[in-house]
């Protein structure tokens, strides 16, 4: 009689492989090994979270954070709070991509990255990384806080003059019951905000470089947090 693979087991050769490909800097590959695991066993943490490791690092940011999002139910509270740290950078990499574009949605992610680099610190109060990241994106964010104060306000369209007519006949006043006409009070359309340019839209610091997933933003500190994990 055969004896069924455990549950725990499932997807265990797949992510052997994929970890492998991954520490030998094949993220696209890795993440298609993960995914096929992730069918195996949708409800694994550890797979889970290497999944979502991998997206990150193949760029696709929106779809790490909620990879990592799914790992936040998780029973052990170190991979939680890892979990809860890369949401926070998943955020800011979001954030970044979109302030030459839309200032106003990046200083959104980056307040939901703060947030989150808050509650990695509740989590685990010895994480100094989460603690520097969170000073830094705060800092940022009062910097393009103060930039948008400065932002020209959109512009309305001008009107066209009505062309000159003949001398306006006397108004006809409105019968007893009858209500009078309103003149046509629909807004005017408005000009779209003028884009900022790339240079002031981009607020980084001198010095910054792109960072990857397992490193802070600054180069403050260099422990390759987090990891991918293991498997057995």
């Amino acid at each position: 009689m055969m004896i069924p693979l455990s549950f725990a087991a499932k997807g265990e050769k797949e992510i052997i492989k994929a970890n492998k490909l991954y520490s030998e800097g094949e993220f696209r590959e890795a993440l298609k090994v993960y995914s096929e695991a992730l069918a195996l066993n949708p409800n694994s943490d550890v797979i889970n979270f290497n999944r979502a490791t991998a997206l990150y690092k193949t760029g696709n940011y929106r779809e790490a954070g909620a990879g990592f999002t799914n790992v936040l139910i998780t029973d052990n509270p170190k991979l939680q709070a890892k979990a809860t740290y890369n949401i926070g950078n998943s955020k800011y990499k979001q954030g970044e991509l979109k302030e030459s574009t839309d200032l106003t949605q990046a200083i959104s992610l980056y307040t939901e990255a703060l947030n989150y680099y808050r509650r990695a610190i509740e989590l685990d109060e010895e994480d100094r990384d989460a603690k520097y990241n969170y000073e830094f994106v705060k800092r940022k964010l009062k910097t393009l806080k103060e930039k948008t104060k400065h932002m020209p306000k959109p512009r309305q369209k001008e009107q066209p003059q009505p062309e000159a007519k003949e001398k306006p006949q006397k108004q006809q006043e409105p019968e007893k019951g009858e209500a009078p006409r309103e003149q046509d009070e629909r807004p005017q359309p408005v000009l779209e905000r003028d884009e900022m340019s790339e240079q002031e839209a981009r607020m980084l610091l001198e010095g910054q470089e792109e960072k990857e997933i397992g490193e802070v933003i600054t180069e403050k500190s260099k422990r390759p947090y987090p990891e991918v994990l293991k498997h057995w």
